[in-house]
């Protein structure tokens, strides 16, 4: 007897169904990559993103085609280049907190696309990742728990754990596509450590040891082909959910694991990072059920009684806004005039009172760690506190609230109003999810064979204006079939033979990469890039800047500006024979020209 289309139905619903508690974590960790990578890009803003650094906006039509657009081409000084990046930032806190959460969604993949696009020759997979999780977001209900939407908001989110919908299957897909990809398109196992120059101290450890390489690597290469296939293949069986439960958390382990293992061997900026978030949206419910009982077996009785006073919306919103961020499903907020014990403690020592199970009252900074004690998010903080004496600290600063409660209510009313939101995107939105994720698959195997085929060519113009065209190659060769570094060989006024892209005190080499001034991930991943012979225009302009930030703090008379030097990539060529250095002038540069003073 056949299957009823109710029974796949119900397969293909527990196969892509995600927890909204995981959905909320995904939604904090993300929203914290993304301000903290925002924030960090502000130290590089007019080099990378600005017309006096290294790709001016004439330039940029030569590294960026097809439907790609940018917001930040609009001005190319650098005070609109980091006003923009500080409304990234924002829109990342206020994603992270749940505040307005759509919109800061939105704001957040729009203004990190319109990045991207500016520069791409300063990215890495990382980035990508980041960018297309947030678009998948804009799809799913992630304010639906532990945010300051569903807190205020009149309209009460699903009561339901479980979400399944197109776009739960679209972010499924594509957390488990970056590991699966990642592990078609690298190197050969024994390589996947051994040919990136750009390893950690345990990368470069593993190098020195072929065997633990060598087994850690096709270990590595075994998880990212396997478990993506199991977690999908097995997730919709209807197998005793122990059985599923331990499967699921086995399987995310080993991706864990992989994610970590990049983590610590290999320089490639926010991809591990990026990874580990993707993972937290597939943590199953039975992870948060667990801990919760943990938290009631550590401290038995979770009920509690948030009372507070009546005549204060900012103390409702507050006490409302604590239940949801701290995930305190068993607290009750009431007002305490309702309650002639709390109504006493209230007039009595002007402070709210939270009652616990065993009906001891908590005020003021007491109550507010026993709430982030009783918290299965926040616990260890609580615990922390504890042994620090912060008990003190707690009283003070909700003594400074409370007498600024007239103010902070006039500002909780602009900024937290309270509008009924709709937590689950519409039909339409969640079948276009759908067709996205359908493409975004279909692009993604078509990039095996080749990554410009006629597929590529197809899709690029969707894919490319919602920047969801990717390809997961991390760890493949880069155009330089070897290691290789740069080294801008120059001349002082006086004389003195240099490195442009070192400090001036360093001695000029070529048998080895020194540290160069510039030597965060993105310089890295700009100089990879550079030896290609269509970035010849970018490479000129590239040489000017090196020029004009060596002079800059020179004066005119000074016999330490630079006055010349050639920009040489040099390739360590490894063979039986031993080590050859092969050295490429890509570039001269006069620094007295006008455009390099």
């Amino acid at each position: 007897m056949n299957p009823s289309p109710r029974f796949w139905t119900e397969r293909l619903g527990r196969a892509f169904a995600l927890d909204l508690r995981s959905l909320a974590a995904l939604r904090f960790v993300l929203g914290l990559l993304l301000l903290v990578d925002t924030l960090s890009r502000l130290t590089e803003v007019s080099a990378f993103y600005s017309d006096t650094g290294i790709l001016p906006r004439a330039l940029q039509g030569d590294v960026v085609s097809g439907w790609r657009w940018s917001l930040h081409l609009a001005n190319g000084q650098a005070w609109f280049q980091s006003l923009l990046l500080l409304a990234q930032a924002g829109a990342a806190l206020a994603l992270a907190f749940g505040w307005r959460t759509r919109i800061a969604n939105l704001l957040a993949w729009l203004l990190s696309a319109s990045l991207l696009n500016r520069n791409p020759l300063v990215l890495g997979a990382g980035d990508t990742l980041i960018c297309v999780l947030l678009f998948w977001c804009l799809f799913l209900p992630t304010a639906a728990r532990w945010s300051i939407d569903a807190a205020l908001s009149p309209k009460a989110p699903p009561t339901d754990h479980r979400h399944a919908s197109w776009a739960s299957a679209a972010l499924l897909l594509q957390v488990l596509s970056v590991f699966f990809f990642q592990a078609l398109l690298q190197p050969a196992a024994a390589d996947l450590y051994a040919a990136d120059t750009d390893t950690l101290a345990a990368g470069r450890w593993l190098r020195e040891h072929a065997d633990a390489n060598q087994a850690l690597a096709t270990w590595a290469v075994c998880a990212q082909l396997i478990a993506p296939l199991i977690l999908l293949l097995r997730a919709g069986t209807t197998r005793a959910a122990r059985y599923r439960m331990i499967v699921r958390a086995v399987l995310l382990l080993q991706l864990l694991l992989v994610a970590l293992l990049t983590m610590f061997t290999l320089s490639t900026g926010m991809l591990a990072w990026a990874q580990i978030a993707g993972l937290i949206a597939l943590v199953g419910a039975t992870f948060w059920e667990n801990r919760a009982r943990h938290i009631r077996r550590q401290q038995p009785g979770t009920e509690l009684r948030l009372y507070y006073d009546r005549s204060c919306g900012f103390c409702l919103k507050t006490c409302r806004l604590l239940t949801q961020l701290l995930a305190l499903p068993n607290a009750r907020v009431l007002p305490a005039q309702d309650n002639r014990r709390a109504d006493s403690l209230l007039r009595a020592n002007d402070s709210w009172v939270v009652i616990d199970h065993d009906d001891t009252a908590h005020l003021k900074g007491a109550a507010m760690l026993l709430l982030i004690r009783r918290s299965p998010l926040f616990a260890w903080v609580g615990v922390l506190a504890l042994p620090l004496g912060l008990s003190g600290a707690a009283d003070l600063v909700y003594e400074a609230i409370a007498r600024n409660r007239a103010v902070l209510s006039r500002l909780g009313d602009k900024l937290l109003p309270e509008p009924a939101l709709p937590f689950v995107p519409s039909i339409g939105m969640q079948r276009l999810a759908g067709l996205l994720a359908t493409l975004v698959l279909v692009w993604n195997l078509a990039g095996l064979r080749t990554p410009d085929g006629p597929f590529e060519r197809l899709l690029a113009p969707p894919l490319e204006l919602l920047r969801l065209d990717q390809r997961w190659d991390a760890y493949s060769p880069s155009p330089v079939p070897a290691d290789s570094w740069w080294v801008a060989a120059g001349h002082t006024g006086d004389g003195r033979e240099v490195d442009a892209l070192r400090s001036a005190g360093d001695a000029l080499r070529f048998d080895e990469p020194g540290a160069a001034r510039d030597d965060g991930v993105r310089w890295r991943a700009f100089r990879r890039q550079m030896a290609q012979p269509q970035l010849a225009a970018t490479r000129a302009r590239w040489s000017e800047y090196l020029c004009q930030r060596w002079n800059a703090d020179r004066s005119a008379d000074s016999a330490d500006r630079l006055v010349d030097f050639k920009l040489i990539s040099v390739l360590d060529l490894q063979s039986g024979t031993g080590r050859r250095l092969e050295q490429r002038v890509l570039g001269r540069q006069d620094c007295t020209a006008p455009g390099a003073r």
